[in-house]
């Protein structure tokens, strides 16, 4: 791949159009079921929303995993605390919150909406786990309930990124895979 700048670039051209919420949410919940019937979805997708908007203004600075893991816990316990009888019985889990807001981040990042700020982390999917070779059992992101799972996937894709920090590898890697 070329320089970040162009697999920005790429990113921007290949997701214009997509708005960073729309698929920070749409990415979330494809492939991982959350609500509990059909209706509803709008004010809970308005909250979350809300919540990812919140939390995104605060990456403008760099900003740490610890820091991310800490918001994940914030977007699970506040969707779950509002919405717990709208949601599937397993209710807003730790796959939604790190794929929606990794993925917003990751939006806010290509278009040099954080300034400097790198984000901590990148979105973790099936994709990603496979190419690096996460062991099997860490395969199914949509199942990932709690922080040890999602740290345990982050690591094997840290082993893959190598010294490359991990937002900067997924960008590159999923611009290549997904061509």
């Amino acid at each position: 791949m070329g320089t970040l700048a162009a697999a920005q670039a790429e990113f921007r051209r290949r997701f214009a159009g997509r708005g960073a919420i729309t698929d920070a949410l749409n990415s979330a919940v494809r492939r991982n079921v959350l609500y509990a019937s059909s209706s509803g979805h709008r004010r809970i997708r308005e909250a979350w929303a809300d919540e990812l908007r919140e939390r995104g203004e605060h990456y403008s600075v760099q900003r740490d995993q610890c820091y991310f893991e800490r918001d994940i816990e914030r977007l699970v316990g506040v969707m779950n605390s509002l919405f717990a009888s709208e949601l599937c019985h397993e209710g807003f889990r730790v796959s939604h919150a790190q794929k929606s807001l990794s993925v917003y981040l990751k939006h806010l990042w290509c278009s040099q909406q954080l300034g400097d700020a790198v984000p901590p982390v990148c979105p973790v999917d099936r994709l990603l786990l496979t190419y690096a070779r996460a062991p099997r059992q860490l395969r199914s992101w949509t199942k990932t309930a709690n922080l040890d799972v999602y740290r345990a996937q982050l690591e094997s894709l840290k082993v893959r990124a190598g010294s490359t920090p991990l937002a900067i590898w997924e960008l590159e890697t999923f611009n290549d895979l997904t061509r």
